[in-house]
């Protein structure tokens, strides 16, 4: 029974696809999980560099054997681009999720702290007022002195290479209320009214000149 040769490239091909398949069955629930994530966000990246230098190097001697090397090669990281986007997901998922239990416990400690300050001055109040005190209490009462409290994280150091930054993005609230400095004209719309109605489009779009000029039929296009 005769048994086909895998080639390099089919090989490269099975390794993203399994990269893939660890992709999607990953799941971040602990530090050491966490720590696993990283690991396989840098062995992706790294696998995506190895995979496009590999490909370069098959021959793109016709039109053909570039599109196949093309194809081959697309295979080979796009699947790990796919894995990638996964893995950093579930990471930064999980690192939020971290924070926002973070900021909860530090919200939580400070309230104690801050009940505690309080009833620590209010009981050495008492003991001013007893001792004839009285404005010295008032004053106590009205200056608690209540330490901040922060809370450390619980998400282990990123390994070098991995990391993450903030971008900001927008959505559509309220179309109306944009300023028209910030509004692009639809140039096809306008174009379609232009072909249909001509010089008529001027009436129809203000802010507009119509014009004619002639061109060869056929003309060429460059792309």
């Amino acid at each position: 029974m005769e048994t086909t040769e895998i080639t390099e490239e089919q090989k490269e091909i099975q390794l993203a696809q399994s990269d893939l398949s660890r992709a999607k069955a990953l799941v971040v629930n602990d530090a050491e999980s966490y720590r696993d994530c990283c690991q396989i966000e840098l062995q992706l990246k790294q696998a995506i560099k190895d995979a496009e230098k590999f490909f370069e190097k098959i021959t793109k001697s016709t039109y053909d054997a570039w599109q196949a090397a093309l194809d081959l090669k697309r295979q080979a990281v796009n699947p790990r681009q796919i894995a990638l986007g996964m893995v950093q997901k579930i990471r930064l998922d999980w690192e939020r999720e971290q924070e926002r239990l973070r900021l909860e416990r530090e919200q939580e400690r400070q309230k104690q702290v801050n009940a505690d300050a309080k009833a620590e001055a209010k009981q050495l109040a008492q003991t001013l007022k007893e001792a004839g005190q009285d404005e010295l209490a008032k004053d106590l009462l009205s200056n608690v002195q209540t330490p901040v409290v922060t809370e450390p994280s619980t998400v282990p150091d990123r390994p070098k290479g991995i990391g993450s930054r903030e971008v900001w993005a927008f959505r559509i609230k309220n179309e109306g209320r944009i300023p028209r400095t910030f509004m692009t004209p639809d140039l096809k719309k306008i174009q379609s009214i232009v072909d249909t109605q001509r010089k008529l489009a001027e009436k129809i779009i203000p802010g507009i000149e119509v014009y004619s000029e002639t061109v060869a039929r056929g003309a060429a296009k460059v792309k």
